[in-house]
């Protein structure tokens, strides 16, 4: 039980994260990483469900949608990197995105962590429909 409460504790942080390309262009309340990731789920469904009825695509709704909650998880360990940083930062972003939301999702059970991260992967990878 306690790896579930670290894992809400860790993901409930995203209400208080702010954007920080907002932030750094001047903005002076930004929305925070979770208000961004309500706006990418409402997107996903909205246009998902668009490209399916409209454009005859068999797109998977279930596994988009899981990918825009999950997406920014590890922002819960590493704050959010604005676009000017990230050109100097390089890999290294990547590469500590990936280990916060490896670490997050470890506190799931088995099946669940497993399923989490392999979404988190394809979204990062880019080359499913679903992920793009």
């Amino acid at each position: 039980m306690v790896d579930f409460l670290d894992f809400f504790e860790n993901a409930y942080r995203l209400k208080r994260t702010p954007r920080s390309g907002f932030w750094y262009y001047g903005i002076k309340e930004p929305e925070t990483v979770a208000e961004h990731i309500f706006g990418v789920s409402l997107l996903a469904y909205i246009f998902g469900n668009y490209l399916n009825r409209y454009h005859d695509l068999n797109l998977n709704m279930e596994k988009i949608l899981k990918m825009a909650i999950i997406h920014e998880l590890g922002e819960a360990l590493i704050g959010d990197l604005h676009l000017e940083s990230r050109q100097f930062l390089g890999k290294c972003v990547e590469e500590a995105e990936k280990k916060a939301f490896k670490e997050m999702s470890e506190k799931l059970p088995e099946g669940l962590k497993d399923e989490i991260y392999n979404l988190y992967e394809e979204f990062e990878e880019g080359k499913t429909p679903e992920a793009i």
